[in-house]
């Protein structure tokens, strides 16, 4: 339920959600945001 309301959310804000799996198990999850304009 955590990881879907994550991708929920990084959607809504144009971002993108980045799962990699860990060879010593688990995953390095990774939410990039776009950066709001500048005033």
């Amino acid at each position: 339920l955590g990881l879907a309301l994550v991708k929920t959310i990084t959607t809504a804000h144009n971002g993108t959600l980045t799962l990699h799996p860990r060879t010593t198990g688990g995953l390095n999850i990774t939410v990039e945001l776009p950066q709001p304009p500048q005033k």
